[in-house]
């Protein structure tokens, strides 16, 4: 097998349950797993202004792109991930193509024999990040919040300054043709569009066909759940038109693979009460409210690192798209990777008093683990634990 060949494939780490549970429970899963998921924000600033999300004020709030890591910081870190076998790297930002060293950073993930993924709203996708991404087996998700101009760009660009969804899709119809061109597949560069169903798009549910599914030129939709507190959010009165839209969706017959989240089918399968939902828990109403018991393996198996370097266990605790400089996501910080190695920090005292002191879930009031989206993971490798035999294998990591 060729560099190349090394990391077309995403696969995800196979280990024995006894041995899982018996590391799970002494808090040394860690060790025989490592961050098999690695969640790593590049840059800071967006041309963008979502509703969502804030990070197109991050700047203003006292972030800078001059305390992002250097190309050679990241070259080093992904060869120190590598080492502890590191299988996949998902790149967010606010926006990874606004990094000029985006084609070198992705090769060094190739290098590295680590599958690459990024997220992008996919304005700004130059000829050399396409060539980057095909070269290195890069999968891409497009962020993508309407399946028509009107609502996507409602939502995206509420100063109605460009066209974002034509551009986005004229991206996504670029990458898709040169993908094509270089006799590639969806195994080595998969392209996804993240579609988050709130306020501003609800109503494209209504009506939208299998043409306009097939129009944004992916290969696969994922459709997701809003979280949050605002305009965009969503209430109880907009569950039956998710719930008609998914169940119109077992006959509309489009070329393009359709994914619902974990979020969405808790909720059409009736797992999650109109009244939580209405304040925001995308979870089982059972586990959110102490009645059936999940427990929380994202200290076993995935990490968080900001521009800074800064580790983080969850994505989540990171509350990305909070203001900047108002938010309680320090906390959470574990060491930093310009001052330590990542060995020494996954293997460190922080990450043992998060993994053995912490009690996540942790359901209460206000806190982000009621929107998270591993928790099906984290019920299968429960449900694993109590019922599979000593020698079964299991599956970990997404």
């Amino acid at each position: 097998m060729n560099d190349k060949e090394s990391s077309a494939t995403y696969q995800r780490r196979e280990v024995n349950i006894g041995e899982y549970k018996r590391t799970f429970l002494s808090h040394e899963a860690h060790s025989i797993i490592g961050p098999n998921n690695v969640i790593l924000q590049v840059n800071y600033g967006c041309y963008l202004e979502c509703e969502m999300c804030d990070r197109h004020n991050w700047i203003a709030q006292g972030a800078s792109n001059k305390m992002s890591m250097t190309t050679d910081e990241l070259s080093d870190l992904f060869h120190e991930l590598s080492s502890m076998k590191t299988r996949k790297i998902t790149l967010v930002g606010t926006e990874p193509v606004m990094r000029p060293d985006l084609p070198e950073i992705l090769a060094s993930i190739h290098r590295e024999k680590i599958k690459a993924e990024m997220y992008t709203a996919g304005i700004l996708l130059k000829e050399n990040v396409i060539t980057s991404i095909l070269g290195n087996d890069v999968d891409v998700a497009f962020s993508i919040d309407g399946f028509y101009p009107e609502s996507h760009n409602g939502i995206r660009v509420p100063n109605h300054l460009f066209d974002a969804f034509g551009k986005t899709l004229e991206s996504t119809h670029r990458l898709r043709q040169a993908r094509e061109q270089a006799r590639s597949n969806s195994e080595r560069t998969a392209i996804t569009a993240n579609f988050t169903i709130q306020r501003g798009n609800i109503e494209d549910l209504l009506t939208v066909s299998a043409d306009d599914i097939d129009a944004l030129g992916v290969d696969t939709l994922r459709l997701s759940l809003v979280h949050g507190d605002g305009p965009y959010k969503l209430n109880k009165e907009d569950i039956s038109t998710v719930t008609a839209f998914c169940h119109r969706l077992k006959h509309v017959n489009c070329r393009t693979n359709v994914d619902l989240s974990p979020n969405i089918l808790f909720l059409v399968n009736g797992l999650i009460t109109p009244e939580d939902f209405d304040n925001n828990v995308l979870v089982p109403s059972q586990a959110f409210k102490g009645q059936k018991k999940i427990g929380c393996h994202i200290g076993e198996m995935s990490t968080m690192i900001d521009p800074q370097g800064n580790v983080r266990p969850c994505l989540y605790l990171y509350d990305d798209n909070g203001p900047f400089n108002t938010s309680d996501r320090d906390q959470f910080i574990l060491g930093n990777i310009r001052s330590q190695r990542f060995q020494d920090i996954w293997n460190g005292l922080a990450y043992e008093a998060f993994r053995k002191a912490y009690a996540f879930p942790n359901y209460s009031e206000g806190s982000r683990c009621q929107t998270c989206e591993y928790f099906s993971h984290f019920q299968e490798i429960d449900a694993a634990i109590a019922n599979a035999e000593n020698s079964d294998p299991i599956q970990l990591g997404w």
